[in-house]
């Protein structure tokens, strides 16, 4: 699982803050190590306490009105293809203005 791309706005794991503690570290990377790769199980356990260990708030509940919907979990949006159409999905983790994860 993609833990970021490295921008401001989605860190990776290599720009925890300055005073997050080594050992904090090391104990989310073997915690997670050890999952499987069920990324469709996990991904949301996952990110949040990545957000926890950045930190960074943590997504925010999603509504049924996605004009609300700044920073959650799986938001609908509407993909643009190279033909011109456009097709239905959804995001892994939507945050308004920055980078998406899926």
């Amino acid at each position: 699982m993609p833990v970021g791309s490295g921008n401001a706005h989605m860190p990776d794991i290599h720009m925890t803050p300055p005073d997050t503690p080594a050992p904090a570290v090391e104990a989310f990377i073997t915690r997670w190590e050890r999952s499987g790769a069920a990324e469709r199980a996990n991904y949301q356990l996952f990110l949040s306490e990545l957000c926890d260990l950045l930190g960074v708030p943590r997504p925010d509940p999603a509504t049924a009105d996605d004009t609300r919907n700044a920073y959650v979990f799986e938001r609908t949006v509407v993909f643009q293809h190279g033909d011109g159409n456009t097709s239905a999905g959804r995001v892994d983790l939507y945050k308004r203005g920055c980078s998406g994860l899926d």
